[in-house]
């Protein structure tokens, strides 16, 4: 339901800067699984294909076929 939601955009990027304005001292977020801290201005950057993703053999067989 948050892609109907008309306070959210969807866009394709390479690259965001993130600019956090808020009062709180400590900002974090998961990246790639991993619990991670945010500074108030944070780059990310996607590196296609850097992520090694396993997959139970049951699951490869079925989309080999």
């Amino acid at each position: 339901r948050w892609r109907d939601s008309e306070h959210v955009e969807i866009h394709q990027a390479d690259r965001a800067v993130l600019k956090i304005h808020s009062a709180a001292k400590k900002f974090r977020a998961v990246m790639d699984g991993e619990l991670v801290r945010l500074e108030r201005e944070t780059e990310i950057r996607i590196h296609p294909g850097a992520l090694n993703v396993l997959v139970p053999a049951r699951a490869a067989q079925a989309r080999a076929a």
